[in-house]
């Protein structure tokens, strides 16, 4: 992900954070979306993959690129869970997911600070037709908005 570092709070050494992210392997269930019950958990403390975060990204100074890479035990964990042969797990929907957890900044949506954000991604569609496929709307617009609350014994008195 090529993340704003604007608009999120915890972008510096966010691959050092174990918190930031979570790496999963496992049948994918059309109906709930979401991977079953039995997923393999991938962790950068076991040497499955490396995070890495770099203010290097092509043409735009504005964002952080976060990039997973999986290492051998990684890509082994994720060729094991497709089965031993062939054929074992060919009429199921095996899928690696990644789940980032960005922190909104405080500050972003205030009158005076950008209120929209577009997401950029290196997501490229394929697969087998009648399975899922991520929407590619990216954009997320921020609203500054006030909440009045009432009491509900006297609707004169503000709280």
């Amino acid at each position: 992900d090529d993340a704003l570092t604007s608009a999120y709070s915890n972008l510096t050494d966010f691959g050092k954070t174990a918190t930031n992210y979570k790496v999963q392997v496992g049948e994918y269930d059309s109906s709930k979306k979401a991977l079953k019950q039995g997923a393999v958990e991938l962790t950068n403390a076991n040497n499955d993959f490396s995070v890495s975060d770099s203010t290097n990204t092509p043409n735009d100074n504005t964002r952080k690129r976060i990039l997973f890479t999986f290492l051998d035990d990684g890509l082994t964990k994720i060729a094991n869970a497709f089965g031993a042969d062939s054929n074992a797990f060919a009429s199921k929907d095996i899928r690696v997911q990644v789940t980032l957890n960005l922190k909104i900044n405080k500050d972003f949506g205030k009158d005076t600070v950008k209120t929209e954000l577009t997401n950029k991604y290196g997501f490229n569609p394929g697969g087998d037709s009648g399975k899922d496929t991520p929407g590619t709307d990216t954009k997320t617009v921020f609203h500054k908005f006030h909440v009045l609350k009432y009491d509900g014994t006297d609707t004169t008195k503000k709280t």
